[in-house]
């Protein structure tokens, strides 16, 4: 519909949704109130009708750090005035700590798999997932949206957006046998790791232990011994009792260690041992004086520090022989059977 303006008429139109991309030619012609009609004027200039580019708005992601195998879905907002959200479909490209931007899957570099879908309401989701060989470090994206004539969105970048982390290896199990050991005997040690990423055989152990009230000791040695390994060391004679520590933790492949893992070993005295009882003379008077000479060893304490009680018995109750007094042998017990000693 023209409108009449100073000198002349102005007119204005809008091209469709379903017009086709390209060059217009306009035209004009003048009819008079008598119905004659003058011959057509071209414009000068052809107008170009141009696709109406899509765009990419907005951008979500849940976490700022992932560990290798596990996924995360980042969601995307894209429209276009022409297409609805079938019409569109997203580019979507990840870059790790080095090399350039990838679009899938790439065996030998960055490793990492990704699932982009648009949604009906126009939202892309990307679900991605960092593989074991996944590079770790931060991740940037780009995204741009291809509408139905292939036009496309301006690159929109998202710089390191995602930290990708190694999955830290564990201690499954630890074992310390026997749980409760006297001085001289030998504990055996057995460790099984694991890793989400790397296979068992690959880790590295390390077991520590720490005598009671002393510092820790590492294993040199250690055995493999299915899936795990094996190890052993003995409760020296010059340990305190109480309780023992073994510890163990493992490493992978990307020398990252796991948490210690800790069980403990109760450390025991070993009790000393009466090898014989002298008794010096086997008969002896009521009221008599009588020395029996009580001998013992010990393997982790000396003698010296030992004690020792002698007590003796005369048809009814224990009693005891009174103070021992220390010989080169052991410990003396001069005491007297009472006068009134029947037997």
């Amino acid at each position: 519909m023209f409108r009449p303006v100073l000198g002349g008429w102005e007119a204005s139109f809008t091209p469709q949704r379903d017009w086709k991309t390209g060059n217009y030619s306009l035209r004009a012609r003048l009819v008079d109130t008598g119905g004659a009609v003058s011959d057509w004027l071209p414009l000068p200039k052809e107008i170009a009708v141009v696709n109406n580019a899509p765009f990419v708005d907005g951008f979500t992601i849940p976490l700022n750090a992932l560990n290798r195998t596990s996924t995360i879905e980042m969601t995307f907002n894209t429209g276009d005035i022409e297409d609805g959200p079938g019409g569109i479909r997203l580019e979507a490209h990840f870059k790790g700590p080095s090399g350039g931007y990838h679009d899938e899957f790439t065996a030998g570099e960055v490793q990492c798999d990704m699932t982009v879908k648009v949604n009906s309401t126009g939202s892309a989701y990307w679900r991605l997932t960092p593989l074991k060989g996944a590079e770790c470090g931060n991740y940037s994206f780009r995204i741009r949206a291809v509408d139905s004539e292939g036009g496309t969105s301006e690159w929109q970048y998202f710089m390191d957006s995602l930290l990708v982390l190694n999955n830290l290896p564990f201690v499954l199990s630890l074992n310390a046998t026997p749980s409760s050991v006297l001085r001289g005997d030998v504990v055996r040690v057995t460790v099984v790791g694991s890793d989400v990423e790397d296979y068992r055989d690959t880790l590295v152990c390390e077991v520590e232990y720490r005598p009671p009230g002393a510092n820790g000791t590492p294993i040199k040695y250690l055995t493999p011994s299915g899936q795990g390994w094996e190890a052993s060391f003995t409760a020296a004679a010059a340990w305190s009792t109480g309780e023992c520590l073994v510890r163990a933790r493992v490493m992978d492949m990307d020398q990252a260690w796991s948490d210690w893992s800790t069980t403990p070993v109760t450390v025991r005295n070993i009790p000393p041992t009466v090898t014989g009882i002298l008794p010096g003379v086997t008969v002896v008077n009521a009221g008599k004086g009588v020395s029996p000479t009580v001998t013992a060893t010990d393997t982790d304490t000396p003698l010296s520090a030992l004690s020792s009680e002698l007590e003796y018995r005369i048809g009814g109750d224990w009693k005891s022989a009174g103070a021992a007094t220390p010989t080169a042998m052991g410990w003396s017990f001069p005491f007297t059977v009472p006068a009134n000693t029947k037997g």
